[in-house]
């Protein structure tokens, strides 16, 4: 898919946003601490057990270091949605850490992600599939 195609994508998706529902992107300048609680508040509301709320320390320095991008939604200043860009040790970056709450939402943060990751590089984008 090219970035055209996911900006007009983003468009539309960002009118049937719900009443109250902000995006946050990694450019917004929330602290990597608040990043870090954020993901792993909203994994703990919908997973009764995710990995990654167990190494809230290695999340906070994957953020630190830049190896993790997150766009966030918020409904009542509360995390709704996440999406992640992650870098991999392989050099590849995924696509992941989507979750949310609200429907359409996770969609738009993951489509997001990939226009920004298109605009930064032209390296593929790789995801896992559950």
């Amino acid at each position: 898919m090219n970035k055209e195609r996911i900006d007009h994508l983003v468009e539309q998706k960002k009118e049937k946003l719900p009443q109250g529902v902000s995006i946050i992107t990694p450019e917004d300048g929330f602290s990597d601490e608040t990043q870090a609680d954020w993901l792993t508040d909203l994994l703990s509301r919908m997973y009764v057990e995710h990995g990654i709320t167990k190494k809230w320390e290695e999340l906070w320095l994957d953020i630190v270091s830049g190896d993790c991008k997150l766009w966030f939604a918020l409904k009542d200043e509360q995390p709704v949605a996440s999406a992640a860009l992650i870098k991999q040790a392989d050099g590849s970056v995924e696509i992941g850490r989507a979750v949310s709450e609200l429907n359409g939402i996770g969609g738009l943060l993951m489509l997001l992600a990939a226009a920004d990751h298109l605009q930064m590089s032209g390296a593929a984008i790789v995801a896992e599939v559950r």
